[in-house]
């Protein structure tokens, strides 16, 4: 993937039509978090990268949602050509949070993010979105119980990639 040494470790490989979804992280500091995405094709010649993006955050169970997520849009009609985008991917650093719902605002499409555990404190999610469903949504967490640890409502049309509303942990209040 982009140059020497570019990947530290291969977190997951999400089969997809056409080709692979990977996420991995990236050699970075100890007191920060990373996750990157890329959708990858086999060639006669190997395999091609197509689109991806990453993201990193410090480390802390405060992070909001919308700063260590990060909203891949449809590549179709680009030169990228066809991808399985738009998704929606991050990671979760609260030991708790083990279900990850992702609520598009335009249609009220609810859909369960998958997660992967690589540690307690850390977890990655992604989910598959629709084009019809926008990118505006609200992520919600709950632990195993079923019970909300945190809500959020994020705007991924806004190009500093900012929240709107608020966001509940544990029944507080937190903006």
């Amino acid at each position: 993937m982009r140059g020497d040494s570019y990947v530290h470790y291969l977190i997951h490989k999400e089969p997809v039509e056409g080709g692979v979804v990977v996420f991995y992280r990236r050699n970075t500091k100890d007191d920060v978090l990373d996750v990157s995405a890329e959708f990858v094709r086999k060639t006669r010649s190997g395999w091609k990268m197509g689109y991806g993006g990453g993201l990193s955050t410090g480390k802390g169970e405060d992070v909001r949602i919308d700063d260590s997520s990060m909203y891949l849009p449809s590549t179709e009609g680009t030169e990228f050509g066809d991808s399985p985008f738009p998704m929606q991917f991050g990671y979760v650093q609260h030991p708790q949070e083990s279900r990850i719902v992702i609520r598009d605002k335009a249609t009220g499409l609810s859909k369960q993010a998958k997660i992967v555990e690589i540690s307690r404190d850390f977890k990655l999610f992604y989910v598959f979105l629709d084009k019809s469903q926008g990118q505006q949504f609200e992520i919600t967490t709950y632990n195993a119980d079923g019970k909300m640890i945190r809500q959020e409502s994020i705007d991924e049309s806004l190009l500093s990639n900012a929240s709107e509303g608020t966001e509940t942990i544990q029944g507080e209040k937190l903006r």
